[in-house]
C-alpha cells in the first residue's frame, strides 16, 4: 500500500459512511439497539474517537513522548469504554462535528506525514515492544485501513434490528484477515 491507495480508501470509506448516516431515520439516532446496545451515536462517537486517537498515538511517536497516554498499554475493550464515556453527554450535534474534525485530522496526517512514517512498521522504537500497534495495524496507515474496514462494514450493522428500515452488511475484515466480530458472514 502506498499514500494514494490509503488516501483513495479514506475517501471512498467516508463515502460509504455518509450513505449510511443518510438512511437512519433522525428518530433513531440515539436508540440502543447495535452492537453491545450501542446507538448510532454511539458507534459515530466512537468511529471519531479512533481516529483522533490515530492522529494522537502518531504524533506521540513523532516527538518520542514515550509517556503519553496515547501510548498506553491500554487493552482494546477498555479502550472502547473510555469513547463511550467520554461521548455519552455529547449530543448528535457534537458527536457529528467531532468526528468530521477527527476525520479532516487523519486524512491530514495521511495526506502530509512521510510515508516512511506511515507504512514502516520498524520507523518507531515504541511500536516494536508494544501491543499499540500488532499484526496489520503495526503502522499508523495500518489503523486507517481499519478505519476504512469499518466504514466499509457500514458502519451501522443492523441485521436483526427491526426499528431501522435499512439493513447493512460486513464486508470486511479486522487484521490479519479475522472477520470482525460483529459480522455473521
Amino acid at each position: 500500500m502506498d499514500r494514494q491507495e490509503l488516501l483513495v480508501n479514506l475517501e471512498v470509506g467516508r463515502e460509504r459512511l455518509e450513505a449510511a448516516l443518510a438512511r437512519i431515520d433522525p428518530m433513531q439516532i440515539m436508540e440502543p439497539g447495535l452492537h453491545d446496545s450501542w446507538s448510532v451515536k454511539d458507534l459515530l462517537a466512537h468511529l471519531g474517537w479512533w481516529e483522533q486517537r490515530v492522529v494522537d498515538i502518531y504524533d506521540a511517536l513523532l516527538h518520542n513522548r514515550t509517556s503519553d497516554p496515547a501510548l498506553a498499554e491500554t487493552p482494546i475493550d477498555e479502550l472502547n469504554r473510555q469513547a463511550l464515556a467520554e461521548n455519552a453527554l455529547r449530543s448528535w450535534d457534537e458527536v457529528q462535528d467531532n468526528e468530521k474534525n477527527s476525520y479532516h485530522a487523519l486524512v491530514t496526517l495521511a495526506e502530509t506525514a512521510p510515508e516512511a512514517d506511515l507504512f514502516d512498521p520498524h520507523r518507531f522504537a515504541e511500536t516494536e515492544e508494544s501491543h499499540l500497534l500488532t499484526g496489520s495495524s503495526r503502522t499508523p496507515a495500518g489503523i486507517m485501513m481499519n478505519i476504512c474496514l469499518f466504514y466499509s462494514r457500514g458502519l451501522i450493522k443492523q441485521a436483526s434490528n427491526s426499528f431501522y428500515s435499512r439493513q447493512f452488511h460486513c464486508n470486511g475484515s479486522v487484521g490479519e484477515g479475522r472477520p470482525h466480530p460483529d459480522c455473521d458472514d
